[in-house]
């Protein structure tokens, strides 16, 4: 499954149905009495954990890490230059990173959730 199909997937999935995997006593009068109901095990294949794989995708941007003042005691030390050092760590992730780990999670068929702010998908469309 790739990761398109995956979203759409995951979208597709009402929301009740991940939100309310517990249901209380409704007997609030007396808090000893309160007792979890559980409607049994609902993870596929009986799995007794969940892990939540989620990737934050920002790329290179014009952060104010992404820019350095000039050297000190010169004629540029008010000036901007871009800090290559960030800027190429994020572009690394962008061009290599982010594409390598999602082919792990479709080869390993692991479920996850991606978030990319703006400026990522408009520079990197085919990550989307």
């Amino acid at each position: 499954m790739n990761r398109r199909k995956l979203l759409s997937t995951l979208l597709s999935i009402p929301l009740a149905t991940i939100a309310a995997p517990l249901s209380f006593n409704q007997n609030t009068a007396n808090p000893d009495k309160l007792k979890r109901q559980s409607p049994g095990v609902f993870w596929p294949n009986d799995a007794r954990i969940a892990v939540s794989v989620t990737i934050m995708f920002e790329a290179e941007s014009g952060q104010a890490d992404a820019w350095q003042a000039g050297p000190a005691g010169t004629l540029q030390e008010k000036k901007r230059f871009p800090n290559f050092y960030n800027i190429q760590g994020r572009t690394y992730g962008a061009k290599e990173g982010i594409p390598r780990l999602l082919d792990m999670l479709d080869r390993l068929h692991i479920r996850g959730t991606s978030f990319m702010i703006g400026q990522a998908i408009d520079r990197y469309p085919d990550l989307a």
